[in-house]
């Protein structure tokens, strides 16, 4: 499905990110900022590893509003859908009608 594609599509031209893009997002720059605050700041590696934490929510935040962003797309294209099978069943719905007075002309006569 991925191939060895670092990023891969689907048929819909949507980006999608391998589960290894997200550990990297989530975990890469809360480690670079613990390493950061305990060997370059008075820091203990208490402090630096809540800080850490804190740049970790902060990562997996901005995901979760891009997957949200995502997912609207994802349902207003299914509105559209919607809306477009709607209109279909709507106008199924006239021709029954008109098929069954004809049928009930015919049958009378």
């Amino acid at each position: 499905m991925f191939d060895d594609e670092p990023v891969a599509r689907y048929k819909n031209d949507r980006l999608v990110i391998p589960i290894w893009g997200f550990l990297v997002i989530f975990f890469g720059p809360a480690g670079i900022t613990v390493s950061y605050l305990y060997y370059y700041s008075p820091m203990d590696y208490t402090a630096s590893a809540i800080i850490a934490l804190a740049v970790m929510n902060g990562s997996i935040n901005t995901v979760i509003a891009w997957l949200t962003i995502r997912l609207d797309g994802h349902s207003n294209d299914a509105l559209e859908h919607l809306d477009t099978i709607m209109g279909a069943m709507e106008e199924l719905d006239e021709t029954m009608l008109e098929a069954n007075q004809m049928v009930d002309s015919f049958t009378t006569d």
